[in-house]
């Protein structure tokens, strides 16, 4: 277990939309098997000594891994009860970050193979949205945020290097493990065979289903904030895998939407509606 610690900066006066994220990438000396980003303390305050009650205060912290790097994304916002966020606001959110490492005597992750993004999905997500929005209505990748105690389908984005002088590959496959607070849970591909045909990132199409390595939560398990990690590797030889990809995923829990069913029936005397 290894430890990193830094501070995001929210110290220029913001004011007008909120609340805005900032990043900050950690580095470790091996590849992560799984992290958690802990809230290490934060100052918020309403810029130049302005005296306004606090209606809201929003913070909150996730993390992506790629390889032996985490970027920690965190969440700041802070404005009165007028609803919006008009008053200019300042600040500062430390954090500390905890790692589980690979093995130093693990074989090093096979470097033709990359997951270069997961697409968490319960009905339709912002994903990779440059590549069929105008600028004007982009979004960041799965920033619609998921409702808790819903299935959720997780697209894994695989770029495989063909021209990297490694053993080619014909059937590709992968793991994904889900943490919660108390319980873990390895789920395989929903892919035909469990497998795909690996491919060059720049060549993978969103509208084929097979162009991704795809997995079903549970919905029972889409709760609150799980870590979600996965790692990838030659369906015919599981002995080097991709470095493992991890990120937070965040749910939230809403009101269950009531629905009323009205219908008409044909009597003697009429219609009537039940």
């Amino acid at each position: 277990m290894e430890f990193q610690s830094g501070t995001l900066d929210f110290s220029m006066p913001l004011s007008g939309s909120g609340p805005p994220t900032a990043q900050q990438t950690v580095v470790f000396p091996r590849a992560v098997v799984s992290v958690v980003a802990g809230l290490g303390g934060y100052l918020a305050e309403f810029s130049a000594g302005n005296d306004h009650n606090i209606g809201q205060l929003q913070i909150k912290l996730d993390t992506q891994v790629v390889d032996n790097t985490v970027t920690v994304s965190g969440t700041f916002g802070l404005r009165d009860w007028s609803g919006n966020w008009d008053d200019q606001y300042d600040g500062h959110i430390n954090f500390t970050v905890v790692a589980d490492l690979q093995s130093a005597t693990a074989p090093p992750p096979r470097g033709d193979l990359m997951i270069q993004g997961t697409e968490f999905n319960q009905a339709v997500q912002f994903f990779r949205s440059a590549t069929y929005l105008d600028p004007a209505h982009q979004m960041p990748d799965n920033s619609i945020w998921l409702v808790a105690g819903k299935d959720t389908a997780a697209r894994v984005y695989v770029d495989w290097d063909a021209s990297a002088g490694l053993p080619s590959i014909t059937n590709l496959t992968g793991v994904l493990t889900v943490q919660t607070t108390g319980t873990t849970l390895h789920l395989n591909p929903t892919n035909l065979g469990g497998v795909i045909t690996p491919r060059a990132g720049d060549e993978i199409n969103m509208a084929r289903i097979n162009h991704t390595l795809n997995f079903m939560i549970p919905g029972a398990w889409c709760e609150d904030t799980i870590t979600v990690s996965c790692q990838v590797w030659d369906a015919a030889n599981a002995t080097s895998k991709s470095a493992a990809f991890t990120r937070t995923v965040p749910f939230k829990e809403v009101d269950p939407l009531d629905v009323f069913l009205a219908w008409m029936t044909a009597g003697a005397d009429g219609m009537r509606t039940a």
